[in-house]
């Protein structure tokens, strides 16, 4: 809840960028470990990320085989008890500092604060709440009658985030000129455009020389 009219927005990717990780992979090499899933499950989809990186399965179809192989059938309450342990056990080994000193001094400044992930919501809301953040959006999985996940709902990407970004600051009043957006994939490109003063943090090569093209800071 935003408690006063803020003058500034700071929004911040998840997956390294706050975390110097990946939270869904880390969450899965943890459910592996535990032996809720199966390793062949696990290198099912670290070659699925292995052919996104290489350009042969785009982002949406690598969200959707995690979700089938992983979540598809699971309870959304067993899912989310699980989330909470693996954060317990490991949240403060994920984080990235110099992004996180980041978020500090923006709390400390009266930012509005927001992270927009496309990891699943069982693990971004429990994290924003780690982090106190003022605001959190992140991929949504359906559930059916047994409240069971069913299909992925909404997956967002690049370009969700940005439309977040311009209705927050219509509803709040907020200029361009004072909001300030974290990614370290090019994949975000129209959500860093969105903002004011865009930030690479450890940018993929793609990202990283938009950077340099446009004099955008790199942490």
């Amino acid at each position: 809840m935003v408690s006063k009219k803020p003058l500034s927005l700071s929004a911040f990717d998840l997956d390294h960028t706050l975390l110097s990780t990946n939270c869904s992979y880390r969450f899965g090499c943890y459910l592996c470990k535990k032996r809720i899933l199966s390793f062949s499950s696990l290198a099912f989809i670290i070659g699925c990320h292995i052919r996104h990186t290489a350009g042969y399965l785009p982002i949406d179809k690598l969200h959707e085989s995690a979700f089938n192989r992983l979540f598809l059938g699971r309870s959304s309450s067993l899912v989310s008890q699980w989330a909470d342990d693996f954060l317990n056990e490991n949240f403060d080994g994920m984080l990235y500092q110099p992004t996180i000193d980041r978020l500090k001094l923006a709390q400390e400044a009266g930012h509005l604060t927001i992270i927009l992930s496309s990891a699943p919501d069982f693990l971004v809301k429990p994290i924003a709440k780690r982090l106190n953040v003022d605001l959190w959006n992140a991929t949504c999985y359906r559930v059916d009658k047994d409240q069971k996940f069913c299909q992925i709902d909404k997956l967002l990407l690049g370009d969700g985030k940005a439309v977040i970004m311009d209705e927050l600051m219509q509803k709040y009043q907020i200029s361009k000129q004072q909001t300030y957006a974290y990614s370290d994939s090019y994949l975000d490109l129209l959500f860093l455009e969105a903002a004011g003063i865009a930030c690479g943090v450890n940018p993929d090569r793609k990202l990283s020389r938009i950077c340099r093209e446009n004099n955008w800071q790199i942490i």
